[in-house]
């Protein structure tokens, strides 16, 4: 099976650089590497030219800017069978094409694999908080979602189905395409065997940003497809919740615990205001599975 991994990326030059060089470093090196370029004012080009010689390595400019432009132009664009997405801020395992290749394999059913991200720095606060969201995302049974930080498509089969990420969706247009792929019967599964690191936000101000326009098109998902694509929640959820979140803080060995438990509360706060702001805000949105 041909690979193709797929990064988007935009004005980040330096965290491609890096993510370029966890590439080159693979345990095989039968796949190839497709660069979108949204718009990047910086030396992007250059990163990835620099790269030709170490690298099956293609570069292409999307100049109309948007995340869902930018992963429409890879749909486009992409040649291989396997169809593995990975963001500028990670770094790979150095066994990460393998291990796709290995799982696709095994799971010759599942459309879609979602990959497992650990956030980085492990001891700062903001990489505890993003690690407990993703890791509580995963726990979800059967999976409803997907986070193309690290996640890799049966190439063939998805464009059959003549789906598209949302242009109208800015941010978390990954999850919202999750629930084209949910409403179509197909399945999406978890492998722990697919790793990557993930940078995370550097400062509060940044995180929080994140944070807030991820409640808002979660919001904006919810509202546009109907509750069946989405987990159920027991009556006791939000207990459970806060249960697992005091369990997550505990267990850190880390000595910043009351940091930790502080900036937790506050992320809710402002993830929930996001999602809040897109419910009395938002256009009236609505869809058919049909």
């Amino acid at each position: 099976m041909k690979i193709t991994a797929a990064i988007i990326t935009r004005n980040r030059a330096k965290l491609l650089k890096r993510c370029l060089n966890s590439l080159d470093v693979q345990s095989v090196k039968s796949f190839e590497v497709l660069v979108i370029d949204n718009g990047s004012t910086d030396n992007t080009r250059e990163v990835v030219d620099s790269f030709k010689k170490k690298l099956k390595i293609k570069y292409i400019s999307e100049p109309k800017i948007g995340r869902a432009n930018a992963r429409n132009r890879v749909l486009s664009e992409a040649k291989g069978d396997i169809l593995a997405t990975l963001d500028d801020d990670c770094r790979a395992f150095e066994n990460w094409v393998e291990q796709i290749y290995l799982v696709h394999k095994e799971n010759p059913k599942a459309l879609a694999i979602q990959g497992f991200a650990i956030s980085i720095p492990k001891k700062n606060p903001i990489g505890i908080i993003a690690q407990f969201i993703h890791e509580t995302g995963l726990s979800e049974s059967p999976l409803t979602l997907l986070d193309t930080k690290n996640a890799s498509f049966k190439f063939n089969r998805l464009k059959k189905l003549n789906v598209k990420f949302n242009t109208r969706w800015y941010h978390g247009e990954d999850f919202e395409f999750a629930k084209q792929l949910l409403a179509k019967k197909q399945q999406i599964i978890f492998s722990p065997k697919i790793r990557v690191y993930h940078t995370e936000r550097t400062t509060l101000s940044k995180f929080l940003f994140q944070r807030y326009f991820a409640g808002r098109e979660t919001m904006r998902t919810q509202m546009y497809w109907p509750r069946s694509l989405f987990p159920k929640r027991g009556k006791l959820w939000l207990l459970e919740r806060s249960s697992d979140s005091a369990k997550f803080i505990k267990s850190r060995k880390e000595t910043r615990r009351l940091s930790v438990a502080v900036l937790m509360i506050v992320e809710r706060g402002v993830y929930l205001s996001g999602k809040a702001t897109e419910y009395f805000l938002s256009e009236n949105l609505s869809h058919s599975t049909k």
